[in-house]
């Protein structure tokens, strides 16, 4: 079974995702977060 739910508004909503920050990150800034120690070497 499908469940929609409607919003009411007195003006047209945007369509899009929200909430969904694109990021970037190095794969040095990814080892350093899990292994702090792994910058040094």
């Amino acid at each position: 079974m499908t469940l929609f739910h409607y919003i009411a508004a007195s003006h047209e909503l945007p369509t899009g995702a929200f909430g969904q920050k694109k990021t970037t990150k190095t794969i040095m800034n990814l080892v350093t977060i899990n292994n702090p120690s792994a910058k040094e070497q």
